[in-house]
């Protein structure tokens, strides 16, 4: 009896010092775990620390040369629309104040925006009464919205060319001015248009023009044939032109004029709402009205991100 109680006794000996062993060991081994995992977190914070320091670095060099471009902006352009007056067309939707920044480095380099022609949301020409109403003002037997926006694009267009290209006499605007003005007075009243002006004249001679659409949001009422039909006819009578839209912007108009014919003739400017493309449609722009063509940005089609300086007489 005793020499059984003596095997019991030593074998809960062996059991409690087998329990006690592996009890200690999984003691060490959660004390290496957690060492391990704290060392991971240690070299995962350094790690964070570097990419937040560097960010901070990068933010500071942008901020940088933001303020540089702010500054360089004004001698860039200088002088290089003196006595210019500028007509915007706006299509519907465009992202807010790309034109208001753009008046402002117009005036920097001495010209105007005189007038801003912008086109509504009727021209998505949902509802058959829009197009009844659009189709009588232009005089078109369509009825299909495309055809009818692309033709009263091109309409536009070839008046408001022929009303820069004509010259104003005994302070009266001639017979060209009036066509223009004739169409954009129904086109207004029919609330297709909304012309904000400091002329008499929308269009005075002489003008020279900026097409202006896009924004991050889906198009609504045809814009890409609006746009390039209106390109199309302003070059056709060899007006100055040039057709701008932001970076961010999924209308792919400027894309859509690169692509055509009208890239010849029409300059294009993809990202308008920056320093560099403010600068790049200033400059481009003088040099449409001298004859020469670009297309300039970032994107496909793009030869440089600005024009390049013109030599100073």
């Amino acid at each position: 009896m005793i020499d059984f109680r003596y095997h019991l006794i030593s074998l809960i000996a062996v059991f409690l010092a087998l329990g006690l062993g592996i009890l200690m060991g999984s003691v060490v081994l959660s004390e290496k775990y957690v060492t391990r995992l704290e060392n991971r977190v240690d070299r995962f914070g350094n790690a964070l620390d570097t990419s937040r320091q560097q960010v901070s670095d990068l933010n500071d060099r942008v901020n940088a040369l933001q303020e540089f471009s702010l500054e360089a902006e004004p001698r860039l352009v200088d002088g290089a629309l003196m006595g210019q007056e500028v007509v915007a067309f706006e299509l519907d939707g465009t992202e807010d104040d790309i034109l208001g920044a753009l008046a402002g480095t117009v005036e920097v380099a001495g010209g105007r925006v005189v007038s801003t022609i912008s086109l509504t949301e009727r021209f998505s020409l949902v509802d058959q009464p829009e197009r009844d109403q659009l189709a009588l003002i232009i005089g078109s037997a369509s009825n299909l919205p495309a055809e009818l926006r692309e033709e009263t694009a091109t309409l536009l267009g070839l008046r408001a060319a022929a009303a820069a290209g004509a010259r104003v006499e005994g302070g009266r605007a001639g017979a060209a001015s009036q066509k223009l003005e004739a169409l954009l007075d129904q086109l207004q009243e029919a609330e297709f248009v909304d012309i904000t002006t400091a002329e008499q004249s929308p269009v005075p001679a002489g003008a020279s023009f900026v097409i202006a659409g896009g924004a991050a949001d889906e198009p609504v009422g045809g814009p890409v044939g609006l746009s390039l039909n209106l390109a199309a006819s302003l070059s056709a009578r060899e007006a100055a032109a040039i057709v701008i839209e932001p970076t961010d912007s999924s209308w792919d108009l400027v894309a859509a004029v690169r692509d055509e014919a009208a890239a010849a003739a029409v300059s294009t400017v993809d990202h308008a709402e920056t320093v560099p493309g403010r600068v790049a449609t200033v400059l481009g722009l003088q040099m449409a009205i001298d004859g020469l063509t670009g297309h300039y940005g970032t994107k496909d089609g793009a030869s440089a991100i600005v024009p390049p300086p013109t030599p100073r007489a």
